[in-house]
């Protein structure tokens, strides 16, 4: 699998993760729940942040390690 489609492939799971998310939280939780303070608001606007920077580490962390040794055997 090249980087590329790697990327793509898990740009498009952390999209899906986040939209299932917010669906879930919306639809069991409710929307009164939400728009008032408290620890659910609180969960429903950072998890979305949270995720996606620890996705975005975790991504580049395995791009890193997994194709450097190709990208080394590219060079020679």
């Amino acid at each position: 699998m090249s980087k590329k489609k790697f990327y793509i492939i898990t740009t498009c799971c952390v999209i899906a993760v986040l939209i299932i998310f917010e669906f879930l939280m919306y639809h069991f939780v409710g929307e009164g729940a939400l728009m008032e303070k408290g620890i659910m608001r609180m969960l429903w606007l950072s998890f979305p942040v949270i995720f996606v920077l620890l996705s975005t580490f975790i991504r580049d962390y395995i791009i890193k390690r997994k194709y450097k040794y190709d990208d080394d055997n590219d060079k020679s």
